[in-house]
C-alpha cells in the first residue's frame, strides 16, 4: 500500500505537468490514476495531496479572512508542508501524526524563528535544539492547531477524508494563556544598561536614530511601540512653552490609537530632549518622523519592521526571558512614577490608559521625578544637551513652520 501511494503520487504530480504544458487533456488526467492503481488506492475523484489541498483552500475567499490573517495561515501551512511531504496522499494522514507536529515542532521551535537568520532554511532538528530562546508562546500554538483544525473540518465537509485528524490539537487550556500571558515583567536594572549601551551610536552596527529613540519613548514618556513608531513630524507640538507629543489617530496617515482614551498630549521627558530629540525633529522635513519604518501598506501599520528587529536586538543583546519585551519598558515607566507616590489617574493618563485633565505642567513634574538608577547618557555615550540648548532649540521650534 504505502509504495502504491508513493507511485501514485509520482504519477499524479507528472500528470499534472503534462496538463499544464497541453500534452494531455484534463479528463484524462482524471481518469489514469484509477486505471492504473485502481479505486483501492485513490479517491473516487481522483488522488489529492495535502500540498494541492492547502493552497485550494488558501485560494479561497473567506470574509473574516484579512491580510494579516492570510500571513499567519500561510506561516502555518508552511511548517505543516516542511514537516510533511507536501505530495502526501490527505487520506493517510492521522492524529498521531499532528500530534507529533505540535509537540516535537510547535511546542519547541523559537519565537519568531524567522527573523533570526541563522534559522532560515534550518532543518527541523536544527530548529528545535534548546538555544536557550523563547519557544512559541502557547496563545501561537493553540492558534496554529486552530487553524490546522479549520483546515481538515473543510476537507471533512468537502468528502476528502472521512474524520478530522487535527481535532482538539489545542494542547493548553484558553484561560490559562490569559492568566500566564497577561503578565509583562519589567526590566531589571541590568537588563536596561544592557539595552541601552547596545542601543548606542557606537555599538549597533547600521543605528538610525529610531533605534534608540523609540525604546526610549517607551521608557521616559511611556509611549507604546505603535504610537512612537508612527509619529508624525506634526505631532510635536508647543504646549505653552513645553515640546510636547501628541498621540491621535489620522487616517490620512494611517496613525492608529488603541481607544480614546490613547488620544492625548504629553510633555516631552527633560532626558529625551537632552539626549537630542528636538534637534532632530527640526532636521527632520515633514512627514513621518522615522521615514525607514514608512509601511508600504499603512494597513500594515508603522511598527512591523520595527517590532521584528527589536524582538530580535532584545532577545540577542538584552534578555532570554519571554515575558520581557518592548511593551515592559512602558512597565518599567508606570513603576518608576509609582515609586514616586504618583498619582495612579497621572499615570493612566501618561500611558493612554484613562482620560484625564491632569495639566501639562503637573505631567512634566511627574516626568520629572522618574530614575531608573541609571545613566542613560554614560551607557550611549551621548553628551547631554545644556538646559541653554535645549532652550534655543524650543526657540527655534518657535519659529519653524511644520
Amino acid at each position: 500500500m504505502k509504495n502504491t501511494n508513493k507511485h501514485a503520487t509520482q504519477f499524479q504530480k507528472e500528470l499534472k505537468a503534462l496538463t499544464k504544458e497541453q500534452r494531455i487533456h484534463p479528463k484524462v488526467m482524471d481518469a489514469a490514476p484509477n486505471a492504473v492503481y485502481g479505486e483501492t488506492n485513490l479517491a473516487a475523484h481522483g488522488f489529492h495531496s495535502l500540498e494541492e489541498l492547502v493552497t485550494v483552500y488558501m485560494e479561497t475567499q473567506h470574509p473574516a479572512r484579512d491580510a494579516k490573517s492570510l500571513a499567519v495561515d500561510k506561516s502555518a501551512f508552511d511548517l505543516l508542508l516542511k514537516y510533511i511531504a507536501p505530495e502526501t496522499d490527505i487520506r493517510i494522514i492521522q492524529n498521531r501524526t499532528l500530534l507529533a507536529f505540535r509537540n516535537e515542532i510547535l511546542m519547541k521551535i523559537p519565537a519568531r524563528w524567522r527573523c533570526y537568520p541563522e534559522f532560515r532554511g534550518a532543518s527541523f532538528s536544527e530548529l528545535v535544539k534548546d538555544h536557550g530562546m523563547p519557544c512559541l508562546s502557547p496563545r501561537t500554538v493553540n492558534h496554529i492547531c486552530t487553524i490546522l483544525d479549520m483546515f481538515f473540518a473543510r476537507c471533512v465537509e468537502h468528502k476528502y477524508i472521512e474524520n478530522n485528524p487535527a481535532e482538539n490539537l489545542q494542547p493548553y487550556p484558553s484561560e490559562s494563556i490569559v492568566i500566564n500571558e497577561s503578565v509583562r515583567l519589567p526590566y531589571s536594572l541590568r537588563e536596561l544598561e544592557e539595552m541601552f549601551y547596545h542601543l548606542s551610536p557606537k555599538s549597533l552596527p547600521n543605528w538610525e536614530p529610531y533605534k534608540l529613540f523609540v525604546p526610549v519613548l517607551a521608557l521616559y514618556n511611556g509611549l507604546r511601540q505603535s504610537e512612537a513608531c508612527q509619529l508624525q513630524v506634526e505631532n510635536i507640538i508647543l504646549g505653552g512653552e513645553v515640546p510636547c507629543i501628541q498621540i491621535k489617530a489620522d487616517e490620512r496617515t494611517g496613525c492608529i490609537v488603541k481607544k480614546q482614551s490613547s488620544t492625548r498630549t504629553i510633555p516631552i521627558h527633560p532626558v529625551v530632549l537632552q539626549l537630542g530629540f528636538l534637534k532632530y525633529v527640526l532636521n527632520a522635513g515633514s512627514g513621518p518622523l522615522w521615514p525607514e519604518l514608512k509601511p508600504d501598506d499603512v494597513s500594515k501599520g508603522y511598527a512591523l519592521r520595527f517590532g521584528r528587529s527589536f524582538d530580535f536586538f532584545n532577545r540577542k543583546f538584552v534578555t532570554k526571558e519571554q515575558k520581557r519585551n518592548f511593551s515592559s519598558l512602558q512597565q518599567n515607566f508606570a513603576n518608576a512614577l509609582r515609586q514616586k507616590d504618583t498619582p495612579e489617574g497621572t499615570i493612566m493618563q501618561l500611558t493612554g490608559r484613562a482620560e484625564g485633565n491632569v495639566s501639562s505642567a503637573d505631567m512634566l513634574a511627574s516626568l520629572k521625578g522618574i530614575d531608573y538608577g541609571f545613566d542613560i547618557f554614560a551607557q550611549t555615550g551621548i553628551e547631554p544637551l545644556s538646559e541653554c540648548e535645549i532652550a534655543g532649540q524650543i526657540e527655534d521650534f518657535f519659529n519653524h513652520s511644520f
